[in-house]
C-alpha cells in the first residue's frame, strides 16, 4: 500500500498543479458566440501610453480644463448653474489624471490597461481590468456625491453591485474581483442573464477557447497590446431575425422595425447581404514610442474583392510627401470601374430584391445604371486619379490665403495624351512643348486666378503643376508613380506643421470671433425679460438684441472678451505642442484582396 501511494503521489501532485486555474484574461468571460468584440489581448505597455499621452498635449488640455473651469465660475446666474459647476469640477478631479501622463492609476485603473468591450448576443458589456476596485469604487461614490443622485445597490450573487432601473431596461456597474464591469439588460429576463453578464458564471465556450482572434490577428497582421476588434455581420443577421438569447429576444419583442425578420424572402436576402461583407476588422499593425498604425478592414467575399482590388491604379505621390502641410489624393481606373458598377448594377436588375425592405437598393442600382455613360467613362480614360502637396501657405488677417506653394499631379497611363487633350481646349497652351522628364514650363499668367508662377511638367505616368517658388526636384518626388501596389483610392495626410504653423492661428482667432458672437446672442436674449420663446419672431429678437447692453445684470453674465481669448489661447497652445511632437498622419483607403480597407498611419518626430 505504501509503494502504491509513494508511486501514485508524484502522479497526484502533477495533476493537481495542472488542475489550478490560470490567470483569467478578459477573453474568458466573452461568449464565443458574440457578434461583436474589442478586447486587449495583452496588457498595454504604460510608457507607450505616457509617451503618446504627452505628444497628443495631455498636461495642456489637463490646463486648460482647469483655467476654462475656473472663468466661468464667475458667470453662474443661478443655483442650477452652480451645481453644474460642481458636477463638473468633480468630473474633471476624476478624469483629469487620465490626461496626466504621470498618473499610474487614474480612478483605480490598471496602469497596463486592459478592456473588453464585446457582446452578449446584442446586449453590450464593457469590462476594465482594474489595479485598485476600492479606489474606483470610492471615484464613482464621489461623482454620485456631486450629482446628487446615487445608483441603487443590490446583492447578486454574495456582490454588491450599483444596479439602477431605466424604464424598460436595468444598468448595471459593478465591481467584480479586480474588473469594473458596465452593462445592461431587459427587465424582463434581467434576473436570468445578468449573472452572465456580470460574469459570475462563465460562458458555456468563451472567446479565449475559440481560434478566432488568433486567426484576425494573423490574417491581418494585427498587434496584440493594441486591441483586436471585430464585427461578426452574418452573426449579427442572424441574431436580428431569429434570436436565440433571452436577452436579445426581450431586446426585439417589441420592435416594430424588424418585421421583415418574420418574412422568408427577406431573411434570406438579408443573409445573402451579409455573406458578401462576412466581418468587419479593426485593430493595430504598430504600436511603438513613435509610431502607431491602425487598420479598419471590410472583409468582402473573395469574388468581389479580387474585382474591385482590380480597378485600382498606379497613383502619384510616391515619393516623400509627409514634410508637406497636407496632402490628399484620389484615384483608381475608370474603364475598369465603370465595368465593375455596370456589372454590380446589371446583377440587381435581372434578380432584384423582393423584400419590400430592399426595394430603394433595386432602385438606386437602375440609377446608377442609367448614370453610366460609356462615352463619359471613355473620356477618362486617361484621367487615373490626382495627388495635391499643399507645400506651404500664407494666410491674411482674415485667414484667407495669400500666397503659397504646391504641387498638383494627375495620374495618367499616357501624359502626353492629357496635355494633347488641354492644348486642344485651351488655345493659350497650344504653342507650349512638354517633354518627358523635361524641364517645367511657365504657364500664361492669364490662366492662374492668383498672381502666383505656375509650370508644368510631365512624367512617363503623370502630369504635373507646380503653383509658388516650389521646385522642380520636389515637384518630380510629388509626381512620382510607382507600378507596385497596393494602390489607395483615397489618400490624405497632414504633417505636424499644418497643426502647429496653419490650424493653431485659425482656430485661435475663429474660436475668439465666435464666442463672443455666441455670448453677445445670448446675452441678448437673457436681457429680454418679456421675450416669448414660443411668440418669438424676428421684430421681437432684434428688440432684445438691441437692449442687451442695456441690461447691467447680463453683461456682467457675458463672457469677456479677455476669457474668450484665454480659452482660444489654451487650444491654440495644444495644437501647438501637437503639432510639434508630430511627424504626419495619413489615412489611405484601398481595394484589396481582403476587402475594403482603410489603414491609418501616425508618426512622431
Amino acid at each position: 500500500m505504501r509503494l502504491r501511494l509513494l508511486i501514485a503521489a508524484p502522479v497526484l501532485l502533477l495533476l493537481a498543479a495542472c488542475s489550478k486555474d490560470e490567470p483569467r484574461t478578459l477573453a474568458h468571460y466573452v461568449p464565443a458566440d458574440t457578434p461583436y468584440a474589442f478586447i486587449s489581448l495583452e496588457p498595454a505597455d504604460p510608457d507607450l501610453n505616457q509617451a503618446w499621452l504627452e505628444a497628443f498635449g495631455g498636461p495642456e488640455m489637463l490646463a486648460a480644463a482647469k483655467d476654462m473651469l475656473a472663468r466661468v465660475e464667475g458667470m453662474a446666474k443661478d443655483e442650477e448653474d452652480r451645481k453644474g459647476l460642481e458636477v463638473a469640477r468633480a468630473l474633471l478631479a476624476e478624469l483629469g489624471p487620465f490626461f496626466d501622463p504621470e498618473a499610474q492609476t487614474p480612478m483605480g485603473l490598471a496602469p497596463a490597461t486592459e478592456m473588453a468591450l464585446y457582446g452578449h448576443g446584442l446586449l453590450p458589456v464593457l469590462r476594465i481590468r482594474l489595479a485598485d476596485p476600492v479606489a474606483f469604487e470610492a471615484s464613482v461614490a464621489r461623482i454620485e456625491q456631486a450629482v446628487g443622485k446615487a445608483m441603487k445597490l443590490a446583492e447578486i450573487g454574495g456582490r454588491t453591485v450599483r444596479r439602477q432601473v431605466l424604464e424598460e431596461a436595468v444598468l448595471y456597474l459593478a465591481v467584480i474581483d479586480d474588473q469594473a464591469v458596465l452593462t445592461i439588460a431587459p427587465v424582463a429576463v434581467d434576473a436570468q442573464i445578468r449573472d452572465e453578464l456580470l460574469g459570475l458564471s462563465a460562458p458555456k465556450a468563451s472567446l479565449a477557447d475559440s481560434p478566432l482572434l488568433g486567426d484576425v490577428v494573423k490574417r491581418h497582421g494585427l498587434v496584440r497590446k493594441a486591441g483586436v476588434g471585430f464585427l461578426d455581420t452574418q452573426r449579427l443577421v442572424e441574431t436580428l431575425l431569429a434570436p436565440q438569447r433571452p436577452g436579445d429576444r426581450a431586446l426585439l419583442a417589441d420592435d416594430d422595425d424588424n418585421d421583415a425578420a418574420d418574412d422568408p424572402v427577406c431573411q434570406a436576402e438579408a443573409r445573402a447581404i451579409a455573406a458578401q461583407v462576412p466581418r468587419i476588422v479593426v485593430g493595430g499593425t504598430r504600436m511603438d514610442a513613435k509610431a502607431m498604425d491602425s487598420l479598419v478592414v471590410l472583409e468582402l467575399a473573395p469574388e468581389w474583392a479580387s474585382q474591385w482590388a482590380a480597378v485600382t491604379s498606379p497613383q502619384a505621390g510616391a515619393g516623400r510627401v509627409e514634410d508637406s502641410l497636407m496632402w490628399f489624393g484620389f484615384g483608381l481606373d475608370p474603364i475598369k470601374a465603370g465595368t465593375l458598377l455596370g456589372k454590380i448594377a446589371d446583377r440587381f436588375i435581372a434578380e432584384p430584391y423582393q423584400c419590400e425592405k430592399l426595394q430603394d437598393l433595386n432602385r438606386a442600382m437602375a440609377q446608377m445604371k442609367e448614370g453610366l455613360n460609356p462615352m463619359v467613362i471613355g473620356m477618362a480614360a486617361n484621367f487615373h486619379g490626382f495627388f495635391l502637396s499643399l507645400d506651404s501657405l500664407e494666410l491674411g488677417p482674415e485667414g484667407i490665403p495669400t500666397g503659397g506653394s504646391g504641387v498638383l499631379a494627375l495620374s495618367s497611363p499616357a501624359p502626353s495624351a492629357v496635355w494633347s487633350f488641354a492644348q486642344g481646349q485651351v488655345e493659350n497652351l497650344r504653342a507650349l512643348q512638354l517633354e518627358v522628364d523635361g524641364e517645367p514650363v511657365t504657364l500664361p499668367a492669364e490662366l492662374v486666378p492668383y498672381p502666383l508662377p505656375v509650370r508644368a511638367l510631365m512624367s512617363e505616368r503623370s502630369l504635373a503643376v507646380i503653383v509658388g517658388d516650389g521646385s522642380a526636384e520636389r515637384a518630380r518626388e510629388v509626381a512620382r508613380v510607382e507600378q507596385a501596389g497596393p494602390h489607395p483610392v483615397i489618400r490624405y495626410g497632414e504633417s505636424g506643421r499644418f497643426y502647429s504653423e496653419v490650424y493653431a492661428p485659425l482656430i485661435e482667432q475663429g474660436m475668439v470671433e465666435g464666442m463672443m458672437d455666441a455670448a453677445d446672442k445670448a446675452a441678448a436674449v437673457d436681457s429680454a425679460e418679456d421675450w416669448d420663446e414660443d411668440a418669438a419672431d424676428a421684430e421681437e429678437l432684434a428688440e432684445a438684441l438691441e437692449g442687451a447692453d442695456a441690461d447691467g445684470d447680463s453683461a456682467s453674465q457675458r463672457l469677456s472678451r479677455e476669457d474668450a481669448e484665454a480659452f482660444a489661447t489654451h487650444f491654440s497652445t495644444f495644437m501647438k505642442h501637437f503639432g510639434e511632437s508630430l511627424a504626419y498622419t495619413e489615412m489611405r483607403l484601398l481595394f484589396t484582396e481582403r476587402g475594403i480597407e482603410m489603414q491609418q498611419s501616425m508618426r512622431l518626430r
